[in-house]
């Protein structure tokens, strides 16, 4: 192993330069390269850390991701920075034996390799929604745009989630937002025109013909497996959803002139 001390000026400048190439596309290597892998570890981290925080935010949208992610965007910037222009300057404690070629080729593999995934998943889930109308006021109202997942929309689901499903009968291929009230095995019934579920009123429905697909207490339907009871917070219709109906089950509003990053379930 050599030092600065015992290398020439063009073998050291050579040493930079490649270094600095280094950084650029692998977090961390060009540091390494010159015998500093303590400070390696932070740019190299940060960067995994991001990379896992933007394949959580298209898998899960939610404003605590969407901060979290852009903290770790941020700390790798600065690290990643601070690499860029630290190899220029820093003595060089140790020259790297030949096999390290083959480590930092295999390093980049891997950075490629989790570059083309994360494309996969976001090209594979996450989509951008804009809010054509006032269905879900005050959650979402008109113009708003929705960062929403098409992962699994069905895993998880529960009675207070928003969902964006799409409509078959008389309007095929149109898109909609509610929030589901009730889940397979809910006892649901109407008692003088209000819906009640699992003996809690959630207040009147109109729309779907309520009475002849509900029936009245004390009778009771039980939801069957497939089958969700969606209906919008700012109209009182609702809709019989299937599980293959439904698009996505998590989302965010992204961007409003409310506020990004806010979360629609109860």
């Amino acid at each position: 192993m050599a030092t600065s001390a015992e290398l020439k000026n063009d073998e050291l400048s050579a040493l930079r330069r490649s270094a600095r190439r280094r950084c650029l596309l692998v977090p961390g290597a060009g540091l390494a390269l010159l015998g500093h892998t303590r400070q390696a570890i932070l740019p190299a981290a940060s960067f995994l850390v991001a990379m896992a925080l933007i394949n959580a935010l298209a898998v899960a949208p939610s404003g605590a991701a969407l901060w979290v992610l852009a903290a770790a965007v941020a700390v790798y910037f600065v690290a990643s920075t601070y690499e860029c222009f630290a190899v220029m300057r820093l003595e060089v404690r140790a020259v790297p034996a030949a096999d390290h070629a083959r480590r930092f080729r295999l390093s980049a593999m891997l950075v490629l390799l989790m570059i083309v995934v994360t494309i996969w998943v976001w090209v594979m889930n996450f989509r951008l929604v804009q809010v054509e109308d006032n269905m879900m006021s005050p959650a979402a109202v008109t113009g708003d745009v929705l960062a929403v997942s098409r992962f699994r929309p069905e895993w998880g689901l529960r009675p207070g989630q928003v969902v964006l499903y799409s409509a078959g009968g008389e309007a095929p291929g149109q898109k909609y937002l509610g929030r589901v009230r009730a889940v397979p095995g809910d006892k649901v019934s109407m008692d003088l025109g209000e819906l009640v579920i699992d003996g809690k009123k959630f207040g009147r429905l109109h729309g779907g013909d309520p009475e002849h697909t509900i029936p009245k207490q004390p009778e009771a339907l039980i939801v069957p497996a497939g089958q969700y009871l969606v209906v919008p917070d700012h109209e009182a219709v609702f809709d019989w959803v299937r599980g293959e109906e439904i698009i996505s089950s998590r989302m965010m509003v992204f961007l409003s002139v409310r506020g990004m990053g806010r979360s629609m379930d109860e």
